[in-house]
């Protein structure tokens, strides 16, 4: 519980993801969790790009290089404000420019 509330107040002093809402954040931490299943603290996005694939059942290039420019660093993994940033950044480039709505 200390730890969820450090973490808590650490995005707000740094406002490291201001483009996704605390209502956003919470569910993005949601699905942030699901897909790290090994608890390791951030999410490999080939692992990702596996989900996807399930869940559209085919394999696209788009798909690939959308999560790939999610990873800032290029060392193949996501941590919890790298996946924020890049929603947020996905959400501002949306084509109507409204925010996704949960």
């Amino acid at each position: 519980m200390e730890a969820q509330l450090c973490d808590r107040q650490h995005q707000l002093n740094n406002h490291k993801n201001s483009d996704v809402d605390m209502v956003h954040q919470q569910l993005l931490r949601r699905v942030f969790q699901m897909c790290d299943v090994q608890r390791r603290g951030h999410i490999s996005i080939d692992d990702l790009l596996e989900l996807g694939q399930s869940y559209l059942g085919q394999h696209t290039k788009d798909l690939a290089d959308a999560l790939r420019s999610l990873d800032p660093l290029g060392d193949g993994t996501l941590t919890f404000d790298e996946f924020c940033r890049g929603v947020g950044s996905i959400i501002q480039q949306s084509p109507t420019g409204k925010k996704i709505s949960t």
